[in-house]
């Protein structure tokens, strides 16, 4: 997916790519976001923000439309807020992703009115098959990813628990609890949590956090991190970080599922920021750990072809392989990474950006993150 900016002034178009033919799969205007299911044959879009009425009033929350669209032939089956899902409390559409098989769409909202955060999972006729509400304060964004069957989902809830949930039956199976483990963490404090699924379906790396705030994204006291067996058999502690307040940036596997990433930014006082990066390996009883110097901004992280991490921050870089050896990026590549936007990596190992022409027009290129050298994609 792809959202240049247009001349004039800042409206955005999405549009789903073949990287290997150039062909565009689909492009709406007025959307920020365009994704293609697995199986190439459903695609969806979330369009707006756009003044919406509830009830024939006026309704202050400017709420995305999801778009459901069959590819061959390239028509629309879908288009609105999916019945039972959004309403006046919960008006605009977060997030949106495809379930490994392609039969479920998730979509993510936060309400305005009742501070809650709502997740529900959508069939391609635009139905809801499957809710779950959580206070919005309690967890961030990532306590929850798919099973790589597509039918089941990892959820960490409020209590620490880590479940596999059925969505067609909607039956949980409990796999691990914190309060087990002797990791509960302080019942004073907000707690948030990020999981993320090994691809191999073997681990769930699952992070825990006690917060200082209720604020979502705020710095946590403590940050525990373990990975746990998928048929909750075994369990093992990663690091367990009490020294400073810190924000999660990432949890990451590589794609043969045998080392995951983990960075957080850490604040020891009030001008001292820094990047932690701890590196497990399936295959080895001890962690990895690294510390990196940060300036203050966005962090943006990519797993490349090889395995490594990339790391990128402002104007400076690393790439970090799986023994916790960090590399600073040859200046060609930290230049071309000043000048555009990091979106993602593709199949060839290439970084794939967004490079800005002046305010108004960007295109997409592929960077040669050995090299630097940029080759044009679209439009």
């Amino acid at each position: 997916m792809f959202a240049p900016g247009d001349a004039g002034y800042r409206r955005t178009y999405a549009v789903a790519l073949d990287l290997d033919t150039g062909e565009e799969l689909l492009a709406r205007r007025e959307a920020d976001v365009v994704n293609v299911s697995p199986d190439r044959t459903h695609a969806f879009a979330l369009t707006g923000p756009r003044p919406i009425t509830w009830r024939g009033r006026p309704f202050d929350g400017s709420g995305r439309l999801l778009e459901i669209w069959e590819l061959e032939p390239r028509r629309m089956t879908y288009r609105g807020f999916p019945r039972g899902f959004l309403g006046p409390e919960t008006a605009r559409i977060q997030s949106a992703s495809w379930s490994p098989d392609g039969k479920w769409i998730m979509l993510t909202s936060l309400s305005q009115q009742a501070n809650e955060r709502e997740t529900a999972f959508v069939r391609l006729d635009g139905t809801v098959a499957h809710r779950i509400t959580t206070p919005q304060a309690l967890w961030d964004s990532g306590a929850w990813d798919w099973a790589p069957n597509g039918d089941a989902i990892y959820w960490l809830d409020g209590a620490g628990v880590l479940s596999l949930r059925d969505l067609s039956t909607k039956r949980s199976q409990p796999l691990w609890r914190a309060d087990d483990a002797r990791l509960l963490l302080e019942d004073s404090v907000v707690r948030s949590g990020w999981i993320s699924a090994s691809p191999d379906g073997q681990w769930v790396a699952v992070a825990l956090g006690a917060r200082a705030t209720a604020y979502v994204g705020s710095p946590t006291l403590r940050d525990v991190l373990v990975v746990v067996r998928t048929d909750g058999s075994d369990w093992r502690l990663v690091s367990d970080d009490r020294e400073a307040p810190a924000v999660r940036e990432a949890l990451a596997w590589t794609a043969d599922s045998q080392t995951l990433y983990s960075v957080t930014r850490s604040r020891a006082r009030e001008t001292d920021t820094a990047l932690r990066v701890v590196v497990w390996r399936a295959t080895d009883a001890h962690p990895a750990g690294l510390t990196l110097p940060l300036r203050e901004g966005m962090i943006r992280t990519a797993v490349l072809a090889d395995g490594r991490l990339l790391l990128w921050s402002v104007a400076r870089g690393w790439t970090i392989d799986a023994n916790g050896r960090a590399v600073r990026l040859a200046p060609p590549v930290e230049t071309a990474l000043a000048e555009s936007t990091l979106v993602g990596v593709d199949r060839a190992g290439r970084l794939l950006v967004e490079k800005w022409e002046g305010e108004h027009r960007s295109y997409l290129a592929a960077l040669d993150p050995s090299t630097g050298r940029l080759t044009p994609i679209y439009p």
